[in-house]
């Protein structure tokens, strides 16, 4: 989704047509809507903002934000869905992302619920990280890499960056 402002709306929509009609022609945008007035700006934001929430009424959702060159996502993905294939677990890779700033959601929704320990999703944790390294992302992006991924930081750091990082978990609020 791009969404644009400005102070005039001629200017504004003759930009974002040639701001598409360059990125079709580069095959960067494959199909897509623009929306024509402000209940249809609403009703695509609202598509957006209830992806976890269908995400997640569908099973257990394995939540990984990750960075990617833009021009990796597409064979991250495939690589993913291939080892899905591969391992016969019935899961569902679903993903959606920010273009601007590269980051990538990646949820792997399995039927069904399964603690951290028991389930597959975290038998391909590992090979997921090392997809994402070996594509030259991140294991984190927008929102960080929180004390799970802590494992897998030396696979995207240097072991003295590493030493120098306060890993203790630390708690802001009322619990």
């Amino acid at each position: 989704m791009i969404e644009t402002q400005g102070s005039s709306e001629e200017h504004d929509a003759a930009k974002m047509e040639t701001f598409l009609e360059t990125a079709m022609e580069q095959s960067l945008v494959v199909d897509g809507i623009v929306a024509q007035d402000l209940q249809q700006v609403h009703n695509l934001w609202a598509i957006r903002e209830y992806c976890g929430v269908a995400v997640a009424t569908n099973g257990r959702p394995y939540k990984y934000d990750i960075w990617l060159p833009i021009t990796e996502f597409d064979s991250v993905v495939a690589d993913l869905r291939e080892r899905l294939h591969e391992t016969h677990y019935s899961a569902l890779l679903v993903n959606w992302g920010h273009v601007i700033d590269s980051s990538l959601h990646i949820n792997i929704l399995m039927p069904g619920k399964f603690d951290k320990g028991e389930s597959p999703a975290s038998r391909l944790e590992p090979y997921l990280i090392d997809v994402v390294v070996s594509h030259g992302g991140s294991i984190s992006a927008e929102h960080g890499s929180g004390q799970e991924k802590n494992v897998y930081l030396n696979k995207v750091k240097d072991p003295h960056a590493i030493d120098e990082l306060d890993l203790t978990p630390h708690f802001s609020g009322v619990l």
